[in-house]
């Protein structure tokens, strides 16, 4: 029987769970024994679910250790996960080092931070998004991608605290994209990209820019294999923002900003292209657009812009009942061809009977 490499790592993981678990490590010297006590945890995951005629599948296994000092904390994550038709993948999930003081904090490494307080539904998951086949699991290193990143915090008082981010760029997309690609987007972006009021950009957009976003359903046209290049990971490239938090007795307020590069590009075709359609029949024009990009790199046709996210957030409780809500507001949403300004009010209402039995 041959043994492939994902069968080992997993047996490793398995094992090292166990082992830390059973026989923690010990360091000793001429006086005293001193015990490095690691804390561990293993999760193995599997979900499986329908939408529309769409199969979606994931199985996910992390193995998590941490070691802690007085002042200092390493965390770290291995993972394996696999997609219903895809092969399997060993990664870091992650790995982060963070020391403290009495009025600063700062923790470096490919972690998972929290802003906001809407879970999943928040509209700043800017910095970790959704991982959305586990988006409600209550492990957050499962729940969302950790990102590699720097995250400086800085006490003021005993109730407020400000924090500062910087994150390198990472080209990954949202799993709501993908996901969306089935349901919102099968249907919305299809729409607003025929219905740019300019025939020749319904063309180009149609013909390059749909194949793009139905990667994950019907493959590549033949003749958009030389899809968009993201940014590349430079520093200028990167993400930064700022959250001010205050925690009170009964509730916490919050205001942030992010400003980052859009993942979704704006399509700028370029002159020479306009004016060549501008010049040939319309019967004619897909195939000679199809000519024009098997020689040309789409890249060519599109800008990546910067935008800025900001908002307040807020959670508190009142009587029995649980309130919290967030408004954000984004510039430079890019929507084809133009950009836009974008709002989002999200607003929440927990009871504890809603879940739990009172009577246990």
């Amino acid at each position: 029987m041959k043994i492939k490499k994902w069968h080992i790592y997993f047996t490793c993981l398995f094992f090292f769970a166990h082992a830390f678990e059973l026989y923690p490590v010990a360091l000793f010297d001429q006086n005293t024994t001193k015990e490095l006590k690691i804390d561990t945890k293993f999760t193995s995951l599997y979900r499986y679910f329908k939408l529309s005629q769409f199969e979606f599948g994931q199985s996910f296994s992390l193995l998590e250790g941490e070691y802690g000092g007085e002042n200092y904390n390493i965390n770290i994550g291995l993972s394996l996960e696999k997609f219903l038709f895809s092969s399997w993948k060993s990664d870091i999930n992650n790995l982060s080092l963070e020391w403290w003081n009495d009025h600063s904090s700062v923790k470096i490494g490919k972690f998972v931070t929290k802003v906001g307080v809407m879970d999943y539904l928040t509209s700043f998951n800017i910095l970790n998004p959704i991982r959305a086949s586990f988006y409600n699991d209550s492990n957050k290193n499962i729940r969302e991608y950790a990102k590699w990143m720097i995250e400086s915090n800085i006490y003021v008082e005993e109730n407020a605290k400000i924090t500062f981010y910087a994150q390198k760029y990472d080209n990954r997309l949202s799993d709501f994209l993908y996901v969306g690609n089935y349901s919102l987007f099968h249907y919305f972006i299809p729409f607003m990209f025929v219905n740019t009021r300019n025939d020749d950009l319904n063309t180009i957009a149609g013909e390059i820019f749909l194949p793009i976003y139905a990667q994950y359903q019907s493959g590549f046209e033949s003749f958009a294999v030389n899809t968009y290049d993201m940014l590349p990971s430079a520093l200028k490239n990167g993400t930064a923002g700022m959250n001010i938090l205050f925690n009170f007795d009964s509730f916490t307020l919050g205001a942030v900003w992010i400003n980052t590069y859009s993942k979704i590009p704006l399509l700028k075709p370029p002159e020479e292209l306009l004016e060549i359609l501008i010049d040939t029949q319309q019967e004619d024009k897909e195939s000679v657009l199809q000519s024009y990009v098997s020689k040309n790199t789409i890249n060519k046709m599109i800008e990546h812009v910067r935008y800025d996210k900001i908002g307040v957030y807020g959670e508190g409780t009142l009587g029995v009942f649980g309130l919290r809500g967030e408004v954000a507001y984004q510039n430079n949403f890019p929507i084809v061809d133009r950009l836009s300004d974008q709002y989002s009010i999200v607003f929440g209402i927990d009871h504890k009977g809603f879940i739990y039995n009172k009577g246990a």
